[in-house]
């Protein structure tokens, strides 16, 4: 009797735990990769996916590193053949989807490194939404030039 009650007991905690378990964090970030500067340069690069699991849009307003004096958000366009990188001060992260900050697009610039960085150094980046933080580290990762 006192092993059904065990047993019992057990079966009821998995239950209430299974029904308090949410399917994942409202906020994510997932891929990331942060690269040396190119040689001859001391600006990095972030990319990585953000993804928001709410039934709301959540707005990315500013990131920050431990590691560099500025990071920055910015965004590459093409028009007429010419590629264009500005600023941007706020990225919109729509409801249940998600935003790549990747080559080409969106993507985050780290500057002024405070420290000697090389590959294999940890490097850590806040996401500062309106209403949430997030913390994400990797390795820095070194960059070769494109052709």
């Amino acid at each position: 009797k006192v092993k059904q009650s065990v047993v019992l007991f057990f079966l009821l905690c998995g239950s209430l735990i299974a029904c308090s378990h949410e399917d994942g964090p409202s906020l994510d970030v997932k891929n990331v990769r942060i690269l040396a500067p190119l040689p001859g340069s001391d600006v990095g690069v972030a990319y990585f996916d953000v993804v928001n699991n709410t039934d709301a849009v959540s707005h990315l307003i500013n990131m920050s590193s431990p590691q560099y004096g500025q990071v920055a958000m910015h965004e590459t366009t093409e028009t007429k053949g010419i590629a264009r990188m500005r600023p941007v001060s706020t990225v919109p992260v729509p409801a249940n989807s998600e935003i790549k900050f990747s080559s080409g697009g969106l993507h985050v610039m780290l500057i002024d490194p405070l420290a000697e960085l090389g590959p294999g150094s940890q490097i850590t980046i806040q996401l500062h939404f309106e209403d949430n933080l997030l913390i994400v580290s990797a390795m820095l990762q070194p960059r070769r030039p494109t052709n």
